[in-house]
């Protein structure tokens, strides 16, 4: 894979991704203004409740299919066949996972919906994914695909909120809309699957799989339940609208954190076919550019939301959601570890089989997250839930981290990541200069903030010479001049 082929690659993944951050930050700014904190809860609350069943009818299949099926993507014959295995679990995964949720949602009070409604239409959502195929358009490197498809859905998704949902009453509308875009994305995705692959139900070995399926299962079950864990405790523990503040500080982080591992996921197949082919040289090379870069935007981001999250808070979602403003400046530092968390963890472990210390970490993670929930959710509410998830993402990143670095090399504090510290501290003090003498509350200061702030940055990282920073500005010279 040539530099510029990731690069274009890499900038279709992140224009997905782009697409990804932007559609609910611009529907929670309307939504928020619309229903309320106590609506957005009560929408987070029913979306929570079905995103555990997704979970265990996805199993650990997403990021097993994109090593299993990359591997063996040269070979049509072979492709096919560990597609219809992959396809055949899922499929029956989500059936069943469907049916738990009706049994579970007509039968369980505390999750059930006031209105049954609500629960009915999200399980649409959730039986499509038996074709959602995200992983298999991720091996086969196809994210222009997957770009233009998130792009035209979500656009019409968008277009749907701002005609329909018009008052306080129109959460059911809501409701559907978001369950539209997860089920006409998957059913894109079973559409489109032809290009590559063609499902049959002869030959298939899919016993060969389910070990390294559902230990997968548990690693990200483990992950996605704790991640999921504090909107749930919040959500039974607290007034709704203390789950609204920490529902939408969690999207911008999220959110902002998905951007930023898009310039890096995009290493995972080149990363398992070095690694298949025996080249450990050239991976753990691959690995720091991956760290490195993750870093270059992960350390100024959490800065700067830190120090802004103040002013955009209101902003965004209006002045009902100023108690949410804290509570993302404690979150904000997740996109440091969760970036780090994602190369060590969910691309280096995975590739080198190590699936069980994922597992095991997730498991620390879990129990460390539930306790301090059960702890500080009655004394800080919202800032409660997200100092108990970060307490627990640091724990699992510390396991990742060392388990990783067991089998390959790469210098945590190596001298692109001081400079992108050093860089970093800069920005941090244009932003408290601009926050001591500036009007906080306003919008154009916001922007000064902000457009100033990506410009101290970006000086000081050019002028320390950052290797991944002059890549990046080497091959844009290049592209212009053949232009």
């Amino acid at each position: 894979m040539t530099g510029t082929s990731t690069i274009k690659k890499s900038m279709y993944n992140v224009a997905y991704k782009g697409v990804n951050i932007l559609y609910p930050l611009i529907t929670s700014a309307y939504i928020s203004r619309i229903l309320m904190a106590k609506g957005v809860g009560d929408v987070a609350f029913a979306i929570n409740i079905v995103s555990y069943f997704i979970i265990a009818a996805s199993l650990g299949i997403p990021n097993y299919a994109i090593k299993a099926i990359a591997g063996i993507r040269d070979d049509m014959n072979k492709r096919n066949r560990v597609f219809s295995e992959l396809a055949s679990i899922v499929s029956v995964s989500s059936v069943a996972a469907t049916m738990l949720y009706f049994m579970a949602v007509t039968n369980v009070s505390s999750i059930k919906s006031d209105n049954i409604l609500i629960n009915i239409i999200l399980g649409f959502a959730l039986i499509s994914n038996a074709v959602n195929y995200d992983w298999l358009f991720e091996a086969m490197e196809d994210y222009r695909y997957i770009a233009v498809r998130t792009t035209v859905i979500k656009l019409i998704s968008l277009l749907f909120l701002i005609l329909f949902v018009k008052k306080t009453d129109d959460i059911i509308i809501y409701i559907a809309i978001y369950s539209f875009t997860l089920t006409a994305s998957n059913i894109c995705n079973g559409i489109a699957s032809r290009k590559y692959v063609r499902f049959s139900l002869k030959n298939l070995n899919v016993k060969q799989h389910l070990k390294a399926v559902f230990i997968l299962f548990a690693a990200s079950c483990a992950t996605d339940v704790y991640t999921l864990l504090d909107s749930t405790m919040l959500g039974i523990m607290c007034p709704s609208e203390y789950l609204g503040y920490y529902s939408n500080s969690t999207k911008i982080v999220r959110a902002v954190y998905g951007m930023i591992i898009a310039a890096t996921t995009i290493y995972f197949p080149r990363l398992s076919n070095l690694y298949a082919t025996g080249r450990k040289q050239e991976y753990d090379s691959c690995l720091k550019r991956c760290y490195n870069i993750s870093m270059l935007l992960a350390i100024p981001t959490a800065v700067g939301m830190i120090m802004t999250a103040g002013w955009f808070i209101p902003i965004i979602f209006g002045s009902d959601f100023k108690a949410a403003a804290f509570t993302t400046q404690l979150l904000s530092v997740l996109v440091i570890v969760f970036s780090i968390a994602t190369v060590f963890g969910h691309i280096s472990l995975i590739i080198y089989g190590k699936e069980k210390n994922i597992l095991i970490a997730t498991i620390v993670g879990a129990v460390i997250n539930f306790t301090l929930n059960y702890i500080l959710i009655p004394v800080c509410a919202q800032n409660g839930a997200a100092i108990a998830s970060l307490i627990g993402e640091l724990a699992v990143t510390v396991i990742l981290v060392v388990s990783s670095l067991r089998s390959v090399y790469v210098n945590l504090l190596n001298k692109d990541i001081l400079k992108v510290i050093f860089a970093a501290m800069l920005m941090l003090g244009f932003l408290s200069a601009v926050k001591l003498f500036a009007d906080s509350g306003n919008i154009i200061t916001l922007i000064i903030a902000v457009a100033g702030g990506i410009a101290v940055y970006a000086a000081a990282i050019l002028a320390v010479k950052n290797s991944e920073a002059m890549l990046l500005i080497d091959i844009i010279r290049r592209r212009i001049k053949r232009q």
